[in-house]
Order: C-alpha cells, then sequence, then structure tokens
C-alpha cells in the first residue's frame, strides 16, 4: 500500500469514531459493526476509483470542471476582438446602428487627446482641422447610413495619421 492510501485508511478510521461518537451523543444507538463496515467500504470505493483511474489526484477532484479562457486568435485581446464584431455586423446588418460611427469617434478621440492633447467636445473647430472635413462630416451625421469599406478605410487611415 502507498502512503497515499494508509492516509486514507487514517482518515476512514478518524471519520468512523467521530460519527460513532456524534451518533452515540445524539443517543442513536450506532451499530458498532455496521458503522464502521460501511466507512470502510465508502473508502474502498474511492480508493479503488482512484487506482483505475491512473491517477494521483483524489476522484472528487476529477470532477471539477476547468474553464478555459475564450479561444482568440493570436493576438487578439477583447477590446480588438469587439471592434471586430462591430465592423462584421455593420457590413452584414440590414439597418446599420451608429456602434461603427461611436467606434471611430472613440479612437479619434483618444488619438485627439494623445497626439494633440486636444478634446472634441471641448474644442471643436481644431479638432475638425485636425480630423479633416470628410472624417468631421462621418463622426457628425447620425448613425444608420452604411459606411462603405473603402471609406471606413479612410477614416481608419486617417485616425492613424493624426
Amino acid at each position: 500500500m502507498s502512503r497515499r492510501s494508509w492516509w486514507g485508511v487514517a482518515g476512514a478510521v478518524l471519520v468512523a469514531g467521530l460519527t460513532w461518537l456524534v451518533l452515540a451523543l445524539l443517543h442513536f444507538e450506532p451499530d458498532p459493526v455496521r458503522l464502521p463496515l460501511l466507512i470502510a467500504l465508502m473508502v474502498a470505493v474511492v480508493q479503488l476509483l482512484s487506482d483505475a483511474l491512473g491517477t494521483e489526484e483524489p476522484v472528487l477532484r476529477l470532477w471539477a470542471v476547468d474553464v478555459e479562457d475564450p479561444l482568440r486568435p493570436a493576438g487578439q485581446d477583447a477590446r480588438l476582438s469587439y471592434l471586430v464584431q462591430v465592423l462584421a455586423q455593420h457590413q452584414v446588418a440590414r439597418h446599420p446602428d451608429g456602434r461603427l460611427v461611436e467606434c471611430l469617434a472613440e479612437l479619434a478621440d483618444r488619438r485627439l487627446l494623445q497626439r494633440h492633447g486636444v478634446r472634441r467636445p471641448e474644442d471643436p473647430e481644431r479638432a475638425a482641422e485636425l480630423l479633416g472635413p470628410e472624417l468631421t462630416r462621418a463622426l457628425a451625421e447620425p448613425p444608420g447610413r452604411r459606411l462603405g469599406t473603402a471609406e471606413i478605410d479612410r477614416h481608419l487611415q486617417r485616425i492613424e495619421a493624426l
């Protein structure tokens, strides 16, 4: 018997003794033969299952479910995955919503603040000058218009060039 098996036997004896003590204190009159046999049977079944599965881990640990992170292509984080999803939904939607324009506006606002220290709501003239007329018009118009692939590409190149 391995060292782990001896620990199982010692645990079974301890559980049997504690169970007997609790049942005796509660006046249940435990059977001095059947109770230890029942506990020994349960420990033996767990040991047999553990040996049959050929593992050093306890059997109950084998039943635990390990949750993995969602599988993403290499180089994609959650933000990039979201942007790719927004772009794909915009291209196939029957009635496009304003999420793509909101994402473009957020990217433009971040770039304006990082590179030029300009906030679009606070200094719209300077922001419009830096963004250019086409991108400023696209960010200002109401949602619902489908942007073409070439137009989205031009807007992204303009944002990157800031």
